[in-house]
């Protein structure tokens, strides 16, 4: 990949995953699908396929870890269907393309409270403008995000208070 590109991406690890990668090439790795290869083979690079590989065996040791702790009378079959159910495509982007809910709903749940959501500042103009938002919790700033949308801050904010709430989903 070039220069540019292994530079925005580590940007956007950084500024808005609060990541930082010591070797690029991982992250570059996550995100070349192997339809980008067919086109550019000569590009030394490998698909995400091996890296999804991996993830999909993690997600699937944590999912049934839980089910096994959290059902113990229920039996092998049953544990199977539940955990198909949990991670299938669509449940796990439920969940993971939307942090505002996942924070609304555990604070909710938790603390029987709602998050805040506060324009702090407008940088540059339209059409290029960048919002940072701040979402409060009890008056508290937990979480700050910034997009060129107040939706896309507000997600970036709330996934920022996710992790400093060490909320776990």
């Amino acid at each position: 990949m070039n220069k540019t590109y292994s530079n925005q991406l580590k940007d956007f690890a950084k500024n808005n995953l609060q990541v930082h990668f010591a070797d690029i090439t991982v992250l570059e790795e996550a995100f070349t699908h192997s339809s980008y290869l067919n086109e550019h083979k000569y590009q030394c690079l490998s698909s995400n396929e091996r890296l999804e590989f991996l993830g999909d065996a993690v997600i699937n040791l944590a999912v049934a870890e839980e089910l096994f702790i959290k059902y113990p009378d229920q039996n092998e079959g049953g544990l199977s269907k539940m955990r198909s159910l949990l991670i299938n495509g669509s449940t796990l982007a439920t969940v993971a393309k939307n942090p505002k809910v996942v924070l609304q709903e555990w604070l909710q749940k938790n603390r029987r409270i709602l998050p805040e959501y506060k324009v702090a500042r407008e940088i540059g103009k339209d059409p290029h403008k960048t919002f940072e938002i701040h979402v409060s919790v009890s008056g508290k700033v937990e979480g700050i995000g910034t997009g060129h949308s107040k939706i896309d801050a507000e997600r970036q904010a709330a996934q920022s208070a996710i992790v400093k709430l060490s909320i776990v989903i």
